[in-house]
């Protein structure tokens, strides 16, 4: 019965594919039909306001005092910007504030959105918060400001200042998941000088 009810799925989402692009296709049709490319222009800008509408919203979702609307803002951002959007220059304002808020999962929600989009201009912006980070009391905040440090440390690594003596001292952070977290930087610094790490083994 499962199996039935999954191909009954997979067959329904694929009629509802071909539809929507039965009626785009026509839509795009009758448009370049009545009015030609003038019309089929001003149907292109009216589609790329619309995506610019929606990615500012998204953008501005980030800083309601909502703690659900902000999370949704936050996964907004996240699955429709790419590293090159003019609109993270309007999202450090809310990664700032977020980053030094009391409230852990409001610091955790905007820690995982930098791992996602660190940029030069990102990582200047946020950088010495999350070196601060680094000796919270919570451990997902400490385990998500090692992931940023890794991923800065990826984009630029001469961004973060000691960074192999602060992977160090958090690879014997008292909590697993934190230790964990290090581990993808050591094992590439060991892979390229093997001798300088051997005193961890």
């Amino acid at each position: 019965m499962i199996v039935f009810g999954i191909v009954v799925g997979i067959v329904l989402g694929m009629v509802v594919s071909i539809v929507v692009g039965i009626v785009v296709g026509i839509v795009v049709g009758i448009v370049v039909g009545i009015g030609g490319e003038a019309r089929l222009s001003e149907l292109s800008l009216s589609f790329l306001c619309a995506e610019v509408e929606r990615d500012l919203f998204s953008v501005n979702l980030t800083q309601d005092k909502n703690y659900l609307n902000k999370r949704v803002g936050y996964l907004a951002c996240s699955l429709l910007l790419n590293e090159d959007s003019e609109f993270l220059i309007l999202l450090v304002a809310s990664l700032q504030k977020d980053i030094q808020s009391t409230n852990w999962v409001e610091v955790c929600m905007a820690l995982t959105t930098v791992i996602k989009f660190a940029n030069p201009t990102i990582m200047q912006a946020v950088t010495e918060p999350i070196l601060k980070l680094l000796d919270h009391k919570n451990e997902q905040i400490r385990k998500k400001a090692v992931m940023c440090l890794y991923k800065f440390y990826q984009v630029s690594p001469n961004s973060v200042p000691d960074c192999d003596e602060r992977m160090r001292r958090l690879l014997c952070d008292f909590d697993p998941s934190v230790m964990a977290a290090t581990l993808p930087y050591f094992k590439e610094q060991a892979m390229k000088d093997p001798d300088k790490y051997k005193d961890l083994v």
